[in-house]
């Protein structure tokens, strides 16, 4: 056999990298993955998949992406960091504290807002922008836009809208995007702005939700880091190149993710 083509030794490793999911690479390890809260439901989809193929385990911890990188930063022992935005993995490379060749975009996240159905019906976001359900709202909540990504996008909206005076008073804040959710569902605040991927699992009848359009907020590029701790770990590097599978992908897409 020659080696002479380079292309057919790429055919080779293309052929091999399944190999890496299709048996556990060494002793089954847990994984410490610090993940924003609006990827955990769709982590542990993931996860559910990766142990299936690998035997590792991953161990979610989730909250603000702010709260995670501050965390990160006082030395907290994760392996992986998959944050809601992509300025928090950047500045963790440039301290030093993950490697900046294992960067790379996972998902796109989207915006969407919800509400409690009440008077005449809605159909689309514009309509319900200039509705009273939204502009005499009681409480309007949003996440700490101070550290979470989706909070910042919330104002982002608020502002570009013209809207972020007009509603300071009424605007509640929750720690990140599931407390969001929470306070809606809770009947603390009747609109609230969450992922989408959060209003497509919605199973209550009496809440709904509209997609923002992306064009009326920041970008919500997610991006993900192997940290230090990681070093010597094959299992969290494979967990790394799982993500980027096209089975990962679907999973992702099908949660609402771009």
């Amino acid at each position: 056999m020659r080696w002479t083509k380079p292309q057919r030794l790429n055919k080779i490793i293309v052929k091999l990298i399944p190999l890496l999911f299709a048996s556990p690479i060494c002793a089954a390890e847990k994984i410490r993955v610090a993940t924003s809260a609006n990827f955990l439901p769709t982590l542990k989809t993931l996860s559910t998949l990766f142990f299936q193929k690998t035997g590792h385990e991953i161990v979610a911890i989730s909250g603000s992406t702010g709260k995670l990188y501050a965390q990160i930063t006082n030395g907290a022992p994760f392996h992986i960091f998959l944050a809601a935005d992509e300025h928090s993995i950047h500045a963790i490379a440039s301290k030093g504290l993950g490697d900046p060749d294992h960067i790379f975009t996972y998902a796109v996240g989207r915006l969407a807002i919800a509400y409690r159905e009440k008077g005449p019906k809605i159909t689309n976001i514009d309509e319900f922008i200039n509705s009273e359900i939204f502009l005499k709202a009681r409480y309007i909540t949003i996440a700490n836009p101070d550290s979470a990504p989706y909070g910042a996008a919330a104002k982002s909206v608020l502002k570009n809208l013209s809207l972020w005076d007009k509603i300071q008073k009424r605007l509640a804040f929750g720690e990140n995007i599931s407390q969001t959710l929470q306070m809606v569902h809770s009947g603390q605040s009747s609109v609230g702005f969450i992922s989408w991927t959060q209003a497509l699992a919605l199973r209550d009848s009496e809440i709904k939700t509209f997609l923002i359009p992306s064009r009326w907020h920041t970008p919500l590029i997610q991006k993900a880091i192997l940290l230090n701790h990681a070093k010597g770990s094959a299992s969290a590097r494979a967990f790394l190149l799982f993500l980027k599978t096209a089975e990962a992908k679907l999973i992702m897409k099908r949660a609402g993710y771009e």
